[in-house]
């Protein structure tokens, strides 16, 4: 990656940042964003990331690494089946083992031995291992609440349990996961000459340096069994200036008649046909207007009637701000994006922790969900109905919206970032005294 250095103004640490995710699109653009952060303020910033997005880093000017390449994820595309719910399942194990090395030796080869730290999502455990062997200041990433389990704060029927039921689920799920991860994790941790661990996910997997959510206290508040070195920041906005659509045609349908429904898809949908046939349905049913997004364009029913336009790529902030409501699948920044514009979220989740992040915004008082299985016109209008009716939803998302305002989360991760390895600094040089 070349022998480029950045001073760090408060205490003239040298900081190289190592930031490790492989997910989606809503998983990159948080960290590209983060990454711009951090060059803002001095620092160096590398993304070891998914080679899909490459074009988007290069667009960015943000220094990359490709842990998984362009034609692994067209291959995790083509076997995925988001809406019968079996991607976790079939791509998870095989994920997971990939990147397990990978992440590993991008944080090893790329570390500068006390001028580096290293943030990176839970799911790439090979970083957590390179802490562990090479003592690197490492923080530990959440963009979803479900990744940092409580018993104090299930969402969904759990919620009712008693507390004794609760602990017990939560040990059946580490007992599961356990099962089906922690063969592949042990066996790399072997390598050096590391004990095998047990419940990883609920214990091991947050760094013992820090552990940063990228979501607000508001929405998921600080509960009492986790880690003790748990901060909050809020979520982190990607705000896209160079992005390239196509603004005319866009502003032109937003200023042709009234507020349209905006229906979105995850970038890693592409069995989503279902969902755009009845939403369109739907919409006929409700005489309103209609934006379809999604990069899968051979999804999207033809024709579509007059009054709902398709685009295969359009930045939400464009154009949630003059939509009546965001039929979304709960990504992370998805939802932020729907909270900032304080509009209603119809929640339909298509995967574990998007599921979570359903019941989530139920319980906040601003969406309903609906199931990808039970997905359908009829209940489609229903649930729309019920939303526009309820002043208590529209007060909801007022209120959230001004909650939303006062977010500073990539400024505050990175300070903490800051704070992380000057303190590693100070641990070296007060244990090199005793010396």
């Amino acid at each position: 990656m070349g022998d480029c250095r950045y001073r760090y103004c408060c205490g003239g640490l040298t900081v190289r940042v190592l930031l490790v995710s492989v997910g989606s699109l809503g998983d990159t653009l948080p960290f590209i964003a983060w990454a711009r952060e951090l060059e803002s303020r001095g620092h160096e910033a590398i993304i070891g990331g998914n080679g899909y997005y490459e074009k988007l880093y290069a667009r960015e000017g943000v220094k990359f690494e490709s842990l998984y390449s362009a034609e692994e994820h067209k291959a995790a595309l083509d076997q995925s089946e988001v809406w019968s719910d079996s991607t976790p399942v079939k791509l998870g194990r095989p994920w997971f083992s990939t990147l397990l090395p990978r992440a590993f030796d991008f944080v090893a080869r790329n570390h500068l031995p006390g001028e580096t730290v290293v943030a990176a999502q839970h799911v790439f455990a090979g970083a957590r291992v390179a802490q562990e062997v090479h003592g690197i200041p490492t923080a530990s990433l959440n963009l979803q609440p479900l990744f940092l389990r409580s018993i104090y704060d299930p969402t969904g029927p759990s919620e009712r349990w008693p507390l004794f039921l609760r602990r017990s689920v939560d040990w059946l799920i580490d007992k599961g996961i356990d099962a089906w991860l922690g063969k592949p994790l042990n066996e790399f941790r072997s390598r050096f000459g590391l004990t095998p661990v047990k419940r990883f996910t609920k214990f091991w997997w947050n760094s013992p340096d820090l552990v940063i959510n990228f979501f607000p206290e508001w929405f998921n508040p600080r509960q009492v069994d986790w880690p003790p070195n748990t901060i909050s920041v809020g979520f982190p906005f990607f705000r896209d200036q160079k992005v390239d659509y196509d603004r005319e045609r866009l502003r032109a349908f937003l200023t042709s008649g009234e507020s349209p429904i905006l229906f979105s898809a995850s970038s890693f949908t592409n069995d989503a046909r279902r969902y755009f046939e009845e939403s369109m349905k739907a919409v006929i049913k409700l005489n309103k207007r209609a934006v379809f997004l999604t990069p899968f364009g051979d999804q999207i029913p033809k024709p579509l009637p007059p009054g709902v336009a398709y685009f295969s790529f359009v930045p939400l902030e464009a154009i949630l701000s003059q939509a009546c409501l965001h039929v979304h699948h709960c990504g992370s920044g998805t939802l932020a994006l729907t909270f900032d514009a304080g509009i209603p979220h119809l929640a339909v989740p298509q995967g574990i922790d998007q599921g979570d992040i359903a019941h989530r915004l139920e319980r906040l008082g601003v969406s309903r969900t609906l199931l990808p299985k039970m997905y359908s016109a009829e209940r489609l209008v229903d649930a729309c109905e019920q939303l526009w009716r309820s002043a208590e939803v529209r007060a909801r998302c007022a209120t959230i919206q001004q909650w939303s305002k006062g977010q500073n989360a990539l400024a505050d991760a990175t300070t903490a970032l800051e704070d992380l390895l000057a303190k590693s600094q100070n641990h070296r040089i007060d244990h090199a005294v005793v010396r």
